[in-house]
């Protein structure tokens, strides 16, 4: 009798712990991806890298049609709000426009749906480098826009910097149309 006690306590203990793991690795999935916001329709990405070394700003505009990529090295001494559309003089710019594939968009709106990109905070702390680059990313929606990034986002550890380094990666295979 004391036998069978012995054993169904210890299924009970296996069973338990069985499903104790899977709920961590579910949760642990919606931690590091984020809840999927599958109502998301992006109308535009901007996404902007300062490289930190140089005065130079690296700026893409994606819209379902288009990408832009403006290669900004601005030598005034004017204050723009990049993510507004402010651009300094022309000759302190170069601009670069091509198509992008239904196929580049759809995969990278369905990314920044996986991540739940409008719930990322909006400043993210990388990791504990000194030198990197800053990245930020704007998504627009019929909703309104939300901005995300910071210096080195993406590059630190925890499911935040994972679900930015994702959204990143995304755009760069967008842009570059794969």
């Amino acid at each position: 009798m004391k036998d069978d006690t012995k054993k169904k306590r210890g299924l009970l203990a296996c069973f338990i712990i069985i499903i104790g793991i899977l709920i961590l690795g579910v949760g642990g999935f919606f931690l590091y991806e984020g809840i999927p916001d599958n109502k998301l329709e992006v109308k535009r990405v901007t996404y902007m890298v300062h490289s930190g070394d140089t005065p130079e700003l690296y700026i893409y505009v994606i819209t379902p049609e288009s990408v832009k990529y403006y290669d900004i090295y601005p030598t005034s001494s004017g204050q723009y709000d990049w993510f507004a559309g402010e651009l300094p003089p022309e000759d302190e710019y170069t601009l670069e426009e091509y198509d992008i594939s239904e196929q580049a968009w759809t995969n990278m709106e369905n990314v920044l749906k996986r991540v739940n990109f409008m719930n990322l905070p909006e400043e993210i702390k990388g990791g504990d480098a000194f030198d990197g680059s800053s990245r930020y990313i704007q998504v627009e929606t019929a909703d309104g826009k939300h901005i995300s990034g910071g210096y080195i986002a993406g590059d630190g550890i925890g499911p935040t910097n994972t679900r930015f380094k994702r959204a990143v990666e995304a755009i760069g295979l967008a842009i570059n149309n794969n």
